[in-house]
């Protein structure tokens, strides 16, 4: 249950701000499914997420895995890019802009 709720925060993007430190507290568990979960969640709320950057600089100096490295990095740097207006949550009722159309 804890996973599918951090996908869920994850999927609102800046919109889940609120949930920033259950997300950081996630952030500290040796289950990998959560860790990727919540770490991807954090990302994708962009310049929401700053606050966690120290939790995750923590986690990425413990980390011995390259994908978890690489993936904490990206999600820095996505979170040290993005501006306030950058980040959108993701409503699944509304058909992304980008995706082809339906034939």
């Amino acid at each position: 249950m804890k996973l599918h709720a951090i996908n869920a925060i994850g999927l609102l993007g800046d919109k889940a701000a609120s949930q920033l430190q259950k997300l950081i507290d996630a952030l500290d568990t040796k289950d990998p499914l959560i860790l990727d979960a919540a770490v991807k969640a954090i990302g994708a709320m962009g310049d929401a997420g700053k606050p966690a950057v120290p939790a995750l600089k923590d986690v990425l100096s413990k980390q011995t895995e390259p994908y978890f490295k690489q993936l904490i990095e990206a999600a820095m740097k996505y979170i040290e890019e993005s501006k306030p207006s950058d980040v959108k949550a993701t409503d699944p009722k509304q058909p992304d802009p980008k995706a082809p159309p339906k034939k």
